[in-house]
Parts: structure tokens; sequence; C-alpha cells
């Protein structure tokens, strides 16, 4: 079982860059980073959402979230000097990190005309090509 615990969210960065919502179509584009710090048993998810019109960026939002593996959890998967987090188990912690972000974008938005701009579900784990190799 893999045992975590999300230690802290920190919003990197919010701009709302423009006033008004377009009447075209908004495009959404995701990106995700994945980190480590091998000393304190931590990963870091980073999700960054970029919401667009067909000529200017409207608002970005760009969340971290850094998850406490457990100590059992780590030497689990740990051998050799190499931790090797397995993808299955990063899009969990990036399942996560979506979640927070949509939470945060309801917060940061209540009341004003982005409202109603959603995260909507997304696979993340065709985000992931790979386990995160942390040496």
């Amino acid at each position: 079982m893999f045992k975590f615990r999300m230690q802290h969210i920190k919003v990197d960065q919010f701009a709302i860059l423009e006033e008004k919502l377009p009447t075209t179509p908004i495009q959404l584009e995701t990106s995700l980073g994945l980190g480590a710090n091998k000393e304190h048993r931590m990963i870091t998810a980073q999700l960054k959402v970029t919401f667009s019109s067909e000529s200017n960026i409207l608002m970005v939002l760009m969340v971290s979230c850094l998850f406490e593996i457990h100590p059992d959890t780590w030497n689990e998967l740990s051998n050799e000097g190499k931790t090797i987090i397995p993808k299955n188990e990063l899009a969990h912690l990036a399942m996560h990190t979506f979640g927070t972000v949509r939470g945060i974008l309801f917060c940061k938005t209540e009341g004003t005309n982005y409202q109603q701009l959603i995260l909507p579900p997304t696979n993340v784990e065709s985000m992931i090509k790979e386990p995160l190799v942390i040496e």
C-alpha cells in the first residue's frame, strides 16, 4: 500500500489577465511537473492551468502540492540507492493535485465572471509517461 500525506499546498501563480470572458470558445491547457526530495521523502506535483481565447491568455493558475511519503512505503520503493515511484502512484498524487486545483480555482474566481470556468475530469495517467526515478 502506498502511504502518503499531503503536507503542503502552495499557489505559485494566479492571474486573471482579461477583465471579461470572450464570446469565442475558451481553450484549456494543463501541464504537470513532478519532483522529489529524497532526504525528506517528498514528492512535489505542480499543475499549471491556462485558460485562453483565440488570441489572449485569460487566466493562469499554478499550484504545487507537496506529498510526504511514509517511511515504510519509501523503503519498499528503494533499492541500491535509487527510489522509484511507479506511474500509477504518481497518477494518484496527480489526481489529488487536480482536485486541489479545482477547489482553488473555485475559491479564486468565486463572484467573478470567471466562476463558470472549470477544470474538467482529466485522465492524469496519460500525462505521466514514466516512473519517477530518484537517485
